[in-house]
């Protein structure tokens, strides 16, 4: 068996549930040892939940899926998200402990095959403005400019002057940023993501050009393209984990998730001469005029994935669906051929995308409830937020 480990941002797990589709049947089955979105908040869940479907479609490659770190003292907190939190009185379940326990629950023995139309989430060109950072390190950035597709300049500053064309941010963790020798250059290299950011955030198929030269620290140096906000950005990691690779980073909603990356260090006191070209989806990178590699930003996160098994012992469908989407989902069912009875055992997780399950409050729990009017072909309101499975007694 491969044993495969991964914690990635909410966005990854709604773009990657066909991870397994085209895994090799003749191959190695998986075990995935670890996986988790990277919080506990329920939207959290939810995307795990829509990527569970996945690992249920592929159940004859995934044989095994364990979830992330399981248990955690809320005094003493190193990692989150976790399954199961204590303190020295109680314990109570993560929003992704109701659904990991759902799934558990409600296994089946077989996979039924069955498809659902698409609901897209828009995929537009990346945009934004640009940016400049450090991880525990010291930097100095020279000789910025941002050209659009048509030549013109959208930014150019050599620090000749001030940083007045830049925007530091605010409260903790801003570093130290000065106008040096004609460099701009970020001094504390206690800092973590001290980003400064310049431009519009509506500016797309531009060229970003800058000279990075690592003073000295523990890594090297992060570029930022198509930045909306402190939480949202893509960014060139330069000699990041501690100087050992650099890939490119896309940050939704404060998770990052690694589009690409190889084994490039930063040699500490060495100028370097970056570039990353913007175009539609498409991102193309340069270092000192060589380049150093391209992807496409182009899978779609998904936000309704469904999966139906069966269970022999009691001769039911089970419809598991997911809803990681802020409206309703109005849908029509259609079971086939075969006897159907016409009441249906429901099970529903719900919330606010930002609910968290704790000591005193777990607002994500599940609700069981019947469904009547079931037939061979009818409709459901799946609600927004939401994880439903439906146990529908058949007969073949």
């Amino acid at each position: 068996m491969v044993d495969e480990h991964y914690y990635n941002s909410p966005q990854w797990f709604l773009e990657n549930n066909q991870r397994y589709d085209t895994y090799d049947r003749s191959g190695p089955k998986v075990f995935l040892g670890e996986y988790a979105s990277q919080d506990n908040k329920w939207y959290n869940s939810l995307t795990e939940a829509a990527y569970m479907t996945g690992l249920e479609r592929n159940a004859d490659v995934v044989e095994l899926a364990s979830y992330a770190p399981l248990l955690a003292n809320e005094n003493a907190v190193q990692w989150r998200p976790d399954m199961i939190w204590f303190d020295n009185s109680s314990s109570w379940g993560s929003t992704s402990y109701e659904s990991q326990k759902l799934f558990m629950n409600n296994v089946g023995d077989e996979v039924v095959p069955s498809r659902a139309s698409a609901t897209p989430a828009p995929n537009e060109p990346i945009s934004g403005a640009v940016g400049l950072s450090t991880w525990a390190t010291s930097a100095a950035y020279d000789d910025v400019k941002v050209t659009a597709a048509d030549g013109s300049t959208l930014l150019s500053d050599d620090f000749s002057g001030d940083d007045g064309q830049w925007t530091k941010a605010t409260g903790t963790g801003t570093g130290s940023w000065t106008v040096r020798d004609g460099a701009y250059v970020q001094s504390d290299t206690a800092a973590e993501n001290p980003m400064v950011t310049a431009g519009d955030k509506a500016w797309r198929d531009y060229d970003l050009r800058v000279k990075a030269t690592k003073k000295s620290g523990k890594e090297g140096f992060l570029i930022a393209f198509g930045v909306k906000d402190t939480g949202n950005y893509s960014w060139w990691n330069l000699g990041g984990w501690g100087n050992t690779r650099s890939a490119v980073e896309k940050a939704v909603g404060g998770a990052k998730q690694t589009m690409t990356e190889d084994g490039t260090k930063i040699e500490t006191g060495r100028a370097y001469d970056a570039r990353v070209e913007v175009r539609g989806r498409q991102v193309t990178r340069y270092l000192d005029g060589k380049k150093w590699g391209g992807f496409t930003d182009d899978k779609v996160a998904e936000p309704f994935r469904h999966v139906v098994t069966r269970d022999k012992a009691t001769g039911e469908l089970i419809v598991k669906v997911v809803n990681a989407q802020s409206a309703a989902a109005r849908t029509r069912i259609d079971l086939g051929g075969g006897t159907v009875a016409r009441t249906a055992r429901l099970t529903t997780l719900q919330g606010a995308p930002d609910a968290v399950n704790t000591a005193s409050e777990q607002p994500v729990t599940p609700v069981r409830s019947k469904l009547d009017g079931v037939a061979n072909t009818f409709t459901y309101t799946f609600p927004a937020d939401s994880v439903t499975f439906m146990r529908i007694k058949t007969k073949r």
